[in-house]
């Protein structure tokens, strides 16, 4: 079937919600395989040998599968990502379900910060179900974990500072993780209707090109070869037999291919092009000169192709309406662009009626040249007053065509916008007024909390509705807050113990907002605010000791980390959507255009094989037509002019009833050149009802016209020089 989409596999593989799905799992692979890591080496300290050996396998091998999974992504349908992803979540439930069971069963009391390795990876359960099952599931899923974990925690007792601030920063990062993979799937699926749609918009432009094309060709086809052919063949003469043979055999080797044309691809060099237009010249009796150098670069071989058959019709029309007539063909090559000038002295004609009664001039000239890309052409004639053809071709410039969209910088986009970034931001502000109301009470510190608390809040502010013309003035105001925030650890130098995670929070409030920063297009402002914080945090606590520092740092770090990655891959990812896309249109366009240039030459052919084929061979032969073959001819002749210059009037019952009039020896013309006038198909059946009868009344010649805008009917007929109105 012309233009027929790609297969489903081609679409799927191409598409942008596969890509940023395979993109987070990979993601998920990456965090598993990090806490899969930090896992290990919390094992090997002896006191986690508590923890039952069943539920120590278990966690492993579902961070080693989610790692898997996350190699393998790059790999899997869309399909196998999203049976893999909700195989994640409901094994790590089962995982929570089974701990709980074991861990109160066995009765053995374990410390906080070894349970809470199994909570940090919250993330992953809950962007696999958005993977699986969209924001619903996403959302879903995070729900009932909160569920799991706090019940979890309760039957441990495992209810500590620690604890709590792991849980808090838990799921704050799962929020942020499951709003942006919200947002992207859904950017990810409405850029790939947008890609389908361009798909079938550009199949659509490439059919109708291509049909277009190929109407063309076979329009220039027929009135080049088999119009002549008709023609003379229509008016017999004895000394025009043997060459009117040779254009009937060339003529039909054209119908039969329509293709007969130098491929698209193909390149002429400039030096070939005037030694064809020299011996067309020479063949056409017409003096060849030429001028100039030609410095650019070959020519495309559709181009020689135009130029060679135009100049080829201006020479034809000397020879037809100026025999005798002194004819000189010259080639001028200028610096970056080349004229083809057909000159004659011969009686001239109104150029203004050349549309109306030579094709040769509207089509075979003008239409063919002004069809190229930097082509152009004109007739210049006056009546007793010679002729001048002018063919025109300048190669249309590179610079000036738009560029391509793979070598577009792809700008900084948000990957979170409007509401739903402000949403996250306000779930985390809850949880830093919760965590600092909470400080507050456990430390008895009446400043330190609400200092933290306050520093984060404006940051999240700053990073959500601080607008992005001012970036420089954001980040500095960000690195001023996340400063002062910092500042509170200063009230561990010295200390015997050191802070403990939950010390840190000011840090891991002050990295939410930083990654909110890579949410909003800006993970290089970020990577440097991460660093001033670290530093801060370093210069704060000097010289130790430093406790919990490195079980603190990694969160801190990780949420940063994990931002920075997604905006620069989702970043990436874009860019390559919108690279892939322009190979996929073009890909998909070229074989659209292939098939239906096929189907429309093979069917034009037949068309004309049909209507014109057998003459041609008659023709071909080299023997004198009897009087009914001549006049079948003439007939033939007439009904093709009719299907370019009658355009709605050319369809039965007028076209039976034209080639009877031609038969009778009657001059018939159709003329439809107001396409602009819109006819109902009422109204067009009854014209041609009429058209029809009129032909069957006229005896000499007959004239049918669709009329301009304006006028108050839709068509003229001029019957033996009488003129009637459709309607009068």
């Amino acid at each position: 079937m012309i233009g027929a989409s790609p297969s489903e596999t081609e679409v799927s593989t191409s598409s942008d919600e596969l890509r940023s799905v395979r993109l987070f799992t990979l993601g998920i692979g990456v965090v598993a395989a990090i806490a899969m890591i930090a896992m290990a080496a919390e094992v090997a300290r002896p006191a986690s040998l508590a923890l039952p050996g069943v539920l120590l396998g278990l966690q492993f091998g579902l961070f080693l599968g989610a790692s898997l999974a996350g190699a393998l992504a790059a790999l899997l349908s869309l399909r196998a990502l999203r049976a893999v992803n909700g195989t994640l979540v409901v094994l790590h439930v089962l995982l929570l379900l089974t701990a709980w069971g074991l861990i109160v069963s066995v009765e053995v009391p374990l410390p906080g910060r070894q349970l809470s390795w199994m909570l940090i990876v919250v993330a992953i359960p809950v962007l696999s179900a958005l993977l699986a099952w969209g924001a619903v599931g996403g959302w879903c899923t995070f729900a009932a974990l909160i569920v799991l974990v706090a019940g979890l925690r309760l039957s441990v007792g495992s209810v500590t500072a620690n604890s709590i601030t792991n849980d808090i920063h838990t799921f704050s990062t799962a929020i942020v993780l499951c709003a942006l993979g919200t947002g992207v799937l859904a950017a990810a699926r409405e850029a790939d209707a947008a890609a389908a749609e361009a798909r079938r918009a550009g199949i659509r432009a490439a059919v109708a090109s291509a049909r277009h094309d190929v109407q063309m060709r076979a329009q220039l086809i027929v009135h080049d070869e088999v119009l002549a052919a008709l023609g003379f063949a229509g008016r017999p003469s004895d000394a025009m037999l043997a060459p009117l043979a040779a254009q009937a055999r060339r003529a039909s080797e054209f119908v039969r291919d329509l293709s007969a044309v130098r491929p698209a691809g193909t390149d002429v060099a400039p030096r070939r092009l005037a030694e064809e237009l020299r011996t067309l010249s020479i063949e056409h009796d017409a003096r060849f000169a030429e001028t100039g150098i030609p410095a650019f670069a070959p020519i495309p071989g559709p181009v020689v192709d135009a130029l060679l058959g135009a100049a080829q019709q201006a020479l034809v029309n000397r020879t037809a309406h100026a025999p005798g007539s002194r004819c000189a063909a010259e080639l001028e090559w200028t610096e970056h662009a080349l004229r083809v000038r057909i000159v004659d002295d011969g009686p001239g004609f109104d150029v203004a009626k050349a549309s109306e009664q030579r094709m040769g001039v509207a089509i075979s000239i003008l239409t063919r040249m002004r069809s190229l890309p930097g082509g152009d052409a004109s007739v210049l004639s006056e009546i007793g007053g010679g002729t001048e053809v002018h063919l025109d071709w300048r190669p249309v410039p590179v610079d000036d065509a738009p560029a391509p969209i793979a070598d577009r910088p792809v700008p900084a986009e948000p990957l979170l916008r409007g509401g739903s970034l402000r949403a996250v931001a306000v779930v985390l502000m809850l949880g830093q007024v919760f965590l600092g109301g909470y400080d507050a009470v456990r430390t008895g510190d009446a400043h330190q909390a609400p200092l933290v608390t306050g520093t984060a809040l404006v940051s999240l502010a700053v990073v959500t509705w601080w607008p992005r013309r001012h970036a420089r003035l954001q980040t500095a105001l960000l690195a001023v807050l996340g400063v002062a925030g910092l500042s509170t650890l200063t009230a561990w130098r010295g200390d015997a113990t050191g802070p403990s995670y939950a010390d840190f929070w000011p840090l891991t409030a002050h990295m939410l907002a930083i990654g909110l920063l890579c949410l909003r297009g800006r993970p290089g402002a970020a990577v440097l605010l991460a660093g001033i914080d670290l530093s801060a945090t370093m210069l704060f606590l000097a010289p130790g000791p430093y406790g919990q520092l490195a079980a603190g740092l990694v969160r801190a770090v990780s949420i940063v980390l994990i931002s920075v990655v997604l905006a620069v891959g989702i970043r990436r990812l874009r860019a390559n959507a919108k690279r892939n896309l322009r190979r996929v249109l073009a890909a998909t366009t070229a074989k659209a255009w292939q098939l239906a240039e096929r189907d429309s030459s093979h069917a034009n052919a037949l068309r004309l094989q049909a209507l014109v084929g057998g003459m041609l061979e008659r023709i071909g032969q080299g023997s004198r037509l009897t009087a009914a073959e001549a006049a079948e001819c003439r007939v033939l002749e007439g009904r093709l002019r009719d299907e370019y210059r009658g355009g709605r009037l050319a369809r039965e019952p007028v076209i039976s009833a034209v080639a009877d009039a031609r038969r009778r020896g009657v001059d018939v013309v159709l003329i439809d050149d107001v396409p602009e006038r819109e006819v109902s198909d009422a109204s067009l059946e009854a014209i041609l009802h009429w058209l029809a009868e009129g032909a069957r009344r006229a005896e000499s010649s007959f004239l049918g016209r669709m009329l301009p805008v304006g006028r108050t009917v839709d068509v003229s007929a001029a019957i033996d020089e009488h003129a009637t109105d459709f309607g009068g």
